[in-house]
């Protein structure tokens, strides 16, 4: 290739001198024809070429068929399809004549406003320079900061450089994929026809689909027992395992407040029946007036009302279960001194005779038509043992599995008698759903892993 003379360049800064510079290019042009591999040659490009001049930001481009994304300085790591990848792409669409160097500007190309606020990241008044590597189909992206625009000069000066890096990019040996497929093609391409003949066979066979998801046995139609009244536990009288039968003692409030309130409400009625009497019989002597009695009735009833509460408080201060059953809680200690509000949740008494299957589907395994068919059961356990289930209840959103995966809890029962086993066994459901082609059975997962990768 013969060399094109270039005019005298003027120097970028001018504590630098034409020997450095001049030495800088030598050193990069050596270390581009000294790349082992076309990936060293791409990692000099990007992010060597800040020793001959200053920038922020470098992005490497193939332009052969389609504009593809090679490398951006300092990432060992690319993503062709984020959106900042995708602005870069159709940015680079708009220039008139990509084969030259120039400055993008959006002006000047015609690039929409939109467009080019998300190829700078907001930085509308980003410098931005695209320098063509000739005759090599790539192009090299590179950004400044809005207060060191790019001189005529560094433009040449990197017109320069870019003639070396694309000497040293046509210099690369193709890929070894591409070396090792030339004198076998004949024979890959008969492989290949076989390979898609059985292939398009797996369409015509149908099977369930299967999905296996784990599952534990637990109680059917466990009775909560809940706080009956805000206020502070003083103790729990039952341990978790323990049989309790109805009008078991379960746990105790602290008894201060609820007395103390008591009192309080029997002193209030105290006083304002007094203060009525006073009021009833002066109105009898004709020295009261009937609005003042008509507000004390009304405040007595009101006394009434809360002493009725009071009394309610003191009542319940002891829980008692209202059913026979086994004990789940937590440990006791640390609900000794613990407030707690109306309804929440204190513990559970279960029928251990009583058992259901809970299942927790993964996200991506919830098919159609699983609650048609019956579940297969194997206990980690006894897994010789197979049970069989029916799905009665399915969620329709998800929700944490005790290993913390998304899932959809679904409830299944016996069916025919229900085995003694005992609660907390965990084991794994296998789930039916519509019959599908092989091809589909086989590739389901796979082909959602890649669209959620690649954003199809």
């Amino acid at each position: 290739m013969s060399s094109v003379p270039t005019p005298p360049l003027p120097l970028p800064q001018k504590s630098d001198s034409t020997v450095h510079l001049m030495g800088i290019l030598h050193q990069l042009t050596l270390t581009a024809f000294g790349a082992p591999k076309r990936q060293s040659l791409i990692f000099t490009i990007l992010n060597d070429t800040i020793k001959l001049l200053p920038y922020e930001r470098a992005v490497l481009f193939e332009t052969k068929e389609d504009l593809s994304l090679l490398g951006v300085s300092g990432q060992a790591a690319i993503a062709p399809q984020t959106p900042l990848a995708h602005a870069w792409k159709k940015t680079l669409l708009h220039l008139n004549r990509p084969v030259e160097a120039c400055r993008i500007e959006p002006l000047t190309q015609n690039i929409p406003d939109d467009l080019w606020k998300s190829a700078t990241g907001d930085r509308e008044d980003l410098q931005v320079l695209w320098i063509p590597l000739p005759n090599s189909n790539v192009g090299l992206w590179l950004e400044r900061l809005p207060q060191s625009p790019w001189t005529d000069a560094e433009i040449r000066l990197l017109g320069v450089l870019a003639q070396g890096y694309a000497l040293a990019w046509r210099r690369q040996p193709e890929p070894a994929l591409k070396q090792w497929l030339g004198p076998r093609r004949k024979r890959l391409r008969r492989i290949g026809l076989i390979a898609l003949i059985a292939f398009l066979s797996l369409f015509l066979l149908t099977i369930p689909l299967r999905v296996v998801a784990p599952c534990e046995i637990v109680a059917a139609d466990p009775y909560l027992v809940t706080a009956p009244l805000t206020g502070v536990i003083e103790s729990i009288e039952v341990q978790p395992g323990q049989e309790v039968l109805p009008g078991d003692l379960l746990f105790l409030y602290d008894p201060r407040v609820a007395r103390q309130e008591l009192e309080v409400a029997l002193q209030q009625v105290g006083i304002v029946q007094s203060q009525l009497d006073r009021a009833t019989v002066l109105a009898l002597q004709k020295e009261g007036t009937e609005d003042e009695l008509r507000i004390l009735r009304e405040r007595i009833e009101q006394e009434r009302a809360r002493l009725k509460l009071a009394r309610y408080r003191v009542e319940r201060l002891r829980v008692v279960s209202p059913v026979a059953g086994i004990v789940q809680l937590s440990n006791p200690g640390t609900w000794r001194g613990k407030p707690v509000r109306v309804g929440e949740r204190i513990l559970t008494i279960i029928d251990p005779s009583r058992t259901r299957l809970a299942i927790w589907l993964p996200e991506e395994d919830n098919v159609p038509e699983l609650s048609k068919h019956e579940v297969n059961v194997f206990l980690h356990s006894t897994p010789s043992q197979a049970y069989t289930a029916r799905i009665s209840f399915l969620a329709n959103a998800t929700s944490f599995s005790p290993d913390g995966v998304p899932s959809f809890l679904a409830e299944a029962e016996w069916k025919g008698s229900p085995p003694e086993l005992h609660l907390g066994l965990e084991g794994t459901a296998i789930l039916y759903g519509e019959k599908v082609s092989i091809a589909y059975w086989i590739f389901r997962k796979p082909m959602a892993r890649i669209r959620a990768t690649l954003g199809w």
